[in-house]
C-alpha cells in the first residue's frame, strides 16, 4: 500500500519528489509476531514451512530459507504482512525447484 501511494503521487503534475516518513510502531512483542507468522506458514499447505525461517527486527520481518516456486515465495510474503506491527518485509528466500 505504501508503494502504491508513492507511485500515485509521483505522477501528479508539479510533484518533484515524494518523501515517505511514516513510521509504524509495533504494538505487539517481536516474539509474538514471529510466532504468529510461523503458525501462519505452518497452516498453509502451499508452503514447505520447515524450510522457511522468519525473524523480526523492530517492525521489519526477514524471510530466509528456500521455497520451491514463485507461488510459495508469494504466499510466504503475504503471510508475513498479516500480523500487526509489521511495516516492512525483506524477502531473502531462495527459489529451488
Amino acid at each position: 500500500m505504501r508503494q502504491e501511494a508513492s507511485r500515485a503521487t509521483a505522477c501528479v503534475l508539479g510533484v518533484k519528489s515524494v518523501a515517505d516518513r511514516i513510521v509504524v510502531k509495533p504494538r505487539v512483542p517481536a516474539s509474538e509476531v514471529e510466532r504468529h507468522i510461523r503458525n501462519a506458514l505452518a497452516r498453509n499447505a502451499a508452503i514447505s514451512a520447515p524450510q522457511v525461517h522468519v525473524t523480526t527486527l523492530g517492525n521489519k520481518a526477514v524471510l530466509t530459507g528456500h521455497v520451491h516456486s514463485l507461488l510459495e515465495d508469494r504466499v510466504a510474503r503475504n503471510a508475513v504482512w498479516r500480523p500487526k506491527g509489521i511495516a516492512e518485509v525483506e524477502d531473502r528466500l531462495l527459489i529451488q525447484p
